[in-house]
């Protein structure tokens, strides 16, 4: 199955525009038969049965009472379910969308267990694991057989809770993923991801930081063919670090299978049991770290990892794994709190349903981070993030010893230092940005300027230039203002990455008249 955990109103803030589907008007048979898919995928796999029950039943009593007769765009009408939806569970992933948007970066592809089918111009299906202990590579668990054997998948009325009966725990130290379900689009773990996924940079840099710290960003812990070859390269260029950064402030979720692989390089080669994953439609399973995986084990090095408010999903699994292990320190910001997983499922008329269909518990502290997110033990704004994981690495190292590199180490220090203290802004300047923008708002805090676009999380930015900004947790989205004939601020532009495209919000009294 595709254990795909993707922080979808993240992505929507960074990937390009996308046009609206469905043009038609809305009509009421339309609006009915997309709330009876959504219900019944409710029914049927959502992870929370009992969540589930209250949600359909609202769905239900707001469609009997017309409360959805005057909507006729169709993306209103996505925007309203999922309001409906996460007003209820508080489940960030849950979420109605469009072919082609609200997350789906650009269009889904169908993702099952089986060969890949790339040939041609048609969608590419991924193939996920192998048999066990066929191939050359690492070798995947399957895990056992659903509930109950049949032509669907058979709902469980409960939730299953760590420990127990329910324990599920597959072979240790092989890849975790769950036996094949039913054939049809609803069973869980059957759903689509979203297209559009080897345009993203998902390892865009790994390098050695002064003092032999190794620094290594991921923006997305992607699974597709190819990428634990990516991923290997990546640890590579760190190998024999004494302290290993992971930035992950611009991380937006990823495959579970991609952190568990990663993960492995930071202990030795003993199983240790990650996480166990509790589903609403069959047993539990868990994930260990690999038995084998290429290249150098980096099980004594000081770990920490960069987070943010974006920081979500699959990244915020990487993080809360460690974290409660005891592994990693956590430097930045409290994570998104996207903790359950699932995958998109389409929907009549042009929609679709990102359905989450399974949790993650840690053996440790019994829980997940949905809703809450992964805080930080060293609480600090996203843009001074690195400097202070910096510092602290350094100081470990020197706390040790550090012999003939004592003084270059302390000399690193200062200079972290000294950028740390000299990047408070001036509260005045930032004011005349201040202000509402359409659907985007901006603030000013401690650190600087906050960009905020509705429903989204707010992320700092910095400045390039005078008027010009990036995001500190993803450098190549670019903010710039404009200043009208008097030299007011009216406007701020937002570039997104792998885009040339500048996308203009005017600032509220300011829009142009139509």
């Amino acid at each position: 199955m595709s254990r795909w955990i993707l922080f979808s109103i993240a992505v929507s803030l960074v990937a390009a525009p996308w046009a609206a589907s469905a043009a038609e008007p809305l009509t009421s048979d339309a609006r009915r038969e997309v709330i009876a898919q959504v219900n019944s995928l409710l029914d049927t796999i959502y992870v929370i049965p009992e969540t589930a029950d209250v949600m359909r039943r609202d769905l239900e009593d707001r469609l009997q009472r017309g409360e959805f007769d005057r909507i006729t765009s169709a993306q209103e009408f996505a925007d309203t379910l999922t309001g409906i939806l996460q007003g209820i569970s508080h489940d960030r992933h849950l979420r109605v969308g469009l072919e082609g948007g609200s997350g789906t970066l650009g269009g889904p592809v169908r993702v099952r267990q089986g060969a890949p089918s790339g040939e041609g111009d048609g969608p590419v299906r991924v193939r996920l694991g192998s048999p066990s202990g066929e191939g050359d590579g690492p070798v995947r668990v399957r895990q056992g057989a659903p509930s109950a054997e049949g032509d669907g998948p058979v709902r469980v009325r409960r939730v299953a809770r760590p420990g127990g009966e329910d324990g599920g725990e597959p072979t240790p130290g092989r890849r975790v993923i769950r036996s094949d379900n039913a054939a049809d689009n609803a069973a869980a773990g059957e759903g689509d991801i979203p297209a559009g996924l080897t345009e993203i940079d998902a390892f865009p840099e790994s390098r050695m930081l002064p003092g032999n710290v190794g620094y290594v960003r991921i923006t997305l812990f992607r699974g597709l063919p190819g990428d634990e070859e990516l991923a290997a390269a990546l640890m590579a260029k760190v190998a024999g670090a004494d302290a290993l950064i992971f930035d992950l402030r611009g991380c937006m979720g990823g495959f579970p299978d991609m952190v568990h692989f990663i993960t492995s390089y930071l202990y030795d080669e003993t199983p240790r049991h990650l996480l166990t994953y509790y589903h609403a439609d069959g047993p539990p399973d868990s994930a260990y770290t690999l038995v084998e995986i290429p290249g150098e084990r980096m099980p004594n090095a000081d770990v920490y990892i960069l987070t943010s408010s974006f920081t979500a999903s699959g990244g915020e699994e990487f993080t809360h794994v460690l974290k409660h292990h005891g592994r990693a320190t956590v430097v930045g910001e409290t994570t998104a709190g996207a903790g359950h997983g699932g995958g998109v499922h389409p929907l009549p008329h042009g929609f679709n349903v990102f359905m989450p269909d399974f949790r993650p518990v840690h053996p440790v502290t019994g829980d997940g981070w949905e809703d809450r997110g992964v805080e930080p033990d060293v609480a600090v704004a996203p843009s001074r993030a690195l400097e202070v994981a910096q510092v602290t690495a350094l100081e470990a190292r020197l706390a040790r010893g550090a012999g003939t590199e004592e003084d270059v180490l302390r000399g690193e220090v200062a200079r972290l230092r000294q950028a740390i203290e000299s990047a408070t802004p001036d509260p005045a300047a930032l004011q005349q940005f201040v202000g509402r923008y359409d659907i985007r708002e901006v603030t000013a805090g401690d650190a600087g300027l906050y960009l905020q676009r509705t429903g989204g999380p707010r992320l700092e930015l910095v400045p390039d230039s005078a008027d010009q900004f990036h995001l500190a947790v993803m450098p190549d989205g670019l903010i710039r203002f404009v200043r009208g004939d008097d030299g007011a601020v009216v406007a701020v532009e937002v570039r997104y990455p792998n885009s040339d495209e500048w996308q203009r919000s005017w600032r509220d009294g300011f829009a142009p008249a139509r």
